[in-house]
C-alpha cells in the first residue's frame, strides 16, 4: 500500500498526465508534475531538468487558447527547455512511437542541463 501510495501525485491535472508520469516512473526517470516555470506557469510534465511535456486533452485547442499554448512553448525554449506537445490521440493511438520518442530524448540526455545548455539567468 505504501508503494502505492508514493505513485499518486495530487497535482496531476488529467489522466493522460498521470498515465505518462506512471509510465516514466516505471522507467525510473524522474519526473514532476504541474512544475512552476517563471514567464510561463505550470507546465503539465518536466522530465529530468528540461524536458517539458504538455500534455493536450481530447479538446481542440483554437483561437486563443492556440495562441497561448505557443506563446508558452516560446517562453519556454528561450529559457532552454525541449518542449513536447503531446495530444490525446498520440496517447491514446499512436503511444508506442510516442513513448519511443521520449525514451530515446532521454537516452541522449536531452533532458537534462549541460555546459553547452546552461539555463540562462531570467532577465537575459
Amino acid at each position: 500500500m505504501l508503494r502505492q501510495r508514493s505513485l499518486c501525485d495530487g497535482g496531476s491535472q488529467s489522466g493522460l498526465e498521470t498515465l505518462v508520469r506512471l509510465f516514466l516512473i516505471r522507467q525510473r526517470i524522474r519526473v514532476r508534475s504541474q512544475v512552476r516555470v517563471a514567464g510561463v506557469g505550470h507546465v503539465d510534465l518536466v522530465v529530468g531538468d528540461r524536458l517539458v511535456l504538455e500534455l493536450d486533452g481530447e479538446e481542440f485547442h483554437t483561437g486563443l487558447a492556440f495562441e497561448e499554448d505557443r506563446r508558452r512553448d516560446f517562453a519556454l525554449v528561450q529559457q532552454g527547455y525541449l518542449v513536447l506537445r503531446i495530444t490525446y490521440r498520440m496517447i491514446m493511438q499512436d503511444w508506442q512511437r510516442v513513448a519511443d520518442g521520449i525514451l530515446a530524448l532521454v537516452r541522449r540526455d536531452e533532458h537534462r542541463w549541460r555546459a553547452s545548455r546552461v539555463r540562462p539567468t531570467p532577465g537575459r
